[in-house]
């Protein structure tokens, strides 16, 4: 049916007085008929599982007007209601801690959704603006500092609720990281990630500094299945600091740390049973001793991402002598200015049985094509392949011009994606 004002939409004319008479008995008619609407008709316990699906797919909400869930807060009245009685659609928050001027504002977002929240358990993340930064280092630090830690207080008393925590700090502000927290205080906490926001190259390269990481005396809670921190955050040689028989997932940062010996992550790896995904650096120590470790197995292992020190020792051509990954099918290597034979750079870098690896990473500089070759002739379950530094060429391919000359046939079949995954991306 067509409208008896179409000449008049979406423009400035003034409608006549025949028209305005129509458009008052229009009205009269709808605004009744907009009481019966299907949205009206909803239960209040389907309302609120619509709006709990309208959260992030990925990550946690922010304090943002123009997404869930404050932006179905701001629809109606009888939505904000349900909104605002629904625990679960204010217990997930993503904070971005910004200049010191605004943390006063902030700070009162945050006291608002956790009272909200109730009793559910919460998912935090948390991350440092570019304005925040600043402020954190030079003469505003201790007055930065007061606030941060206010900041931390308030979440801290919420630690009993604790389920995903996800802190991204500034090694600046790191030091006002420091939790008196014992395991009995965070029951629920499932998963762990702090980061110091340094770079990779201060986390592998240069001296070993004083670390001034936070610690995390609270690990040892029955709850914890993922971790990720760097490795001064806590102390290796305690008994019971964590529960690795528990984790699922397993990544260390070196930090202001050089790494983990290879005594040290073996031990650890040891106990760890039902790990999915672990990230290690590994650095070679004159200290490292030639620990007897027992072969065992990590059946449910499936991404593995190691970062190597320059320099092959003995200890760490054992790394993976002694583990057996029969679920390994992602595995990312790096590393630089490796010597010595075959047998013992096979052992270094690659797992006894590489079968089963589907996707292979590989950031080692000038390691032997002929040997790499030989290994990826072995991985027949192969499907994407990422060489990010240059092989060193052995004298049968010395000269040519094909970057895959040489490559064995099982390999023919692999090009290259349109997504850049490094310097020499392939893929099936």
């Amino acid at each position: 049916m067509p409208c008896p004002f179409e000449s008049i939409l979406h423009t400035n004319a003034v409608p006549t007085p025949t028209e305005r008479q129509h458009i008052h008995e229009v009205q009269a008619f709808v605004d009744p008929h907009s009481l019966a609407s299907p949205a009206r008709r909803l239960s209040d316990d389907l309302v609120r599982e619509i709006f709990l699906a309208s959260l992030p797919d990925t990550g946690n909400p922010a304090f943002n007007r123009n997404e869930s869930p404050l932006l179905v807060a701001q629809i109606s009245t009888s939505w904000r209601r349900i909104a605002l009685s629904t625990p679960r659609l204010w217990s997930s928050m993503h904070i971005v801690v910004p200049h010191t001027t605004h943390l006063g504002r902030l700070t009162e977002q945050i006291i608002s959704w956790l009272s909200r929240s109730g009793v559910a358990p919460l998912s935090i993340s948390l991350v440092f603006s570019e304005a925040a930064t600043p402020t954190l280092s030079g003469s505003l630090e201790q007055n930065a500092g007061t606030h941060v830690i206010s900041l931390l207080l308030i979440l801290v008393a919420e630690s009993h609720r604790w389920l995903d925590i996800d802190f991204t700090v500034p090694d600046t502000a790191a030091r006002h990281f420091n939790l008196s927290l014992t395991s009995d205080d965070i029951p629920l906490l499932k998963s762990l990630v702090f980061s110091d926001g340094l770079p990779g190259d201060r986390r592998l390269i240069g001296p070993d500094p004083t670390p001034v990481h936070p610690q995390f005396p609270f690990l040892a809670t029955q709850s914890l299945r993922k971790l990720a921190i760097p490795i001064g955050c806590l102390d290796l040689r305690t008994p019971g600091a964590v529960l690795w028989h528990n984790l699922v997932h397993l990544a260390f940062e070196a930090g202001l740390s050089r790494g983990l010996t290879c005594a040290t992550a073996l031990n650890l790896l040891s106990q760890c049973h039902l790990l999915e995904y672990c990230a290690l650096p590994l650095y070679r120590s004159r200290r490292d001793p030639a620990v007897e470790i027992a072969p065992f197995t990590l059946p449910y292992l499936a991404e593995l991402r190691l970062a190597l020190p320059f320099h092959a020792g003995e200890a760490h051509t054992r790394f993976f002598s002694v583990m057996s990954l029969p679920a390994l099918h992602s595995l990312h290597c790096t590393g630089s200015g490796f010597q010595g034979n075959g047998v013992l750079l096979c052992e270094y870098f690659f797992p006894n049985d590489v079968s089963t690896l589907q996707h292979l990473n590989f950031g080692v500089d000038a390691f032997p094509s002929g040997l790499f070759f030989e290994i990826i002739a072995k991985m027949t379950a192969l499907q994407t392949l990422c060489i990010r530094y240059h092989l060193r060429l052995e004298p049968r391919v010395q000269g040519s011009t094909s970057f895959v000359v040489g490559f064995p046939e099982i390999l023919a079949h692999l090009s290259i994606p349109e997504a850049d995954a490094g310097p020499f991306p392939y893929s099936a």
